[in-house]
């Protein structure tokens, strides 16, 4: 699908002279870039951790533990991939842009922003760019989403407040 993105909008561009096309090759480029790719992966990878839940949530006859179990669950395998996922995330998208002829940029040397000056720009690495301002600041944001509105306090009553449900004659009880 990629490809005929691209292609798509190359047409735009070399068939049209007007203002779509100057947009269509801001666009060209951009979704040729690294990290628009990084973006997409990233965003792959959590919306699949967190579609279970989003689906079970939106049921109406959703059992309660359940739900807190896909919570909890959720919130593990966002902690996992934060911790220990960021390399095989970095080395499937860079076979994607290799495949695409997207230049990788290598990961120790400095991040250099695109198109601005390097003049008073603050020095990083393309590894500090993608792992701690992208990767790390996006799975934080998704695990203090989920702890805002599943709290461990709220977590346990909603759980202990199965317990006086008259389903199977209070079985939980």
């Amino acid at each position: 699908m990629f490809p005929s993105v691209v292609n798509v909008l190359q047409m735009i561009v070399d068939d049209n002279l007007n203002d779509s096309s100057g947009e269509a090759y801001k666009l060209w480029r951009e979704i040729q870039s690294f990290e628009f790719v990084f973006h997409l992966f990233l965003m792959k990878v959590i919306l699949g951790i967190t579609n279970t839940l989003s689906l079970a949530l939106q049921k109406k006859d959703q059992d309660i533990v359940s739900a807190m179990n896909l919570v909890k669950t959720c919130k593990e395998n966002l902690q996992l991939m934060r911790d220990s996922e960021f390399e095989e995330l970095v080395e499937q998208e860079s076979s994607f842009c290799y495949k695409h002829n997207i230049t990788v940029p290598t990961m120790d040397e400095e991040y250099v922003i695109p198109r601005r000056s390097r003049h008073n720009a603050p020095m990083k690495t393309n590894y500090h760019r993608y792992r701690v301002e992208i990767f790390i600041h996006v799975i934080d944001g998704q695990l203090a989403e989920l702890n805002d509105r599943f709290n461990e306090v709220s977590t346990e009553l909603l759980t202990c407040l199965t317990c006086l449900s008259p389903k199977n004659n209070f079985v939980a009880f």
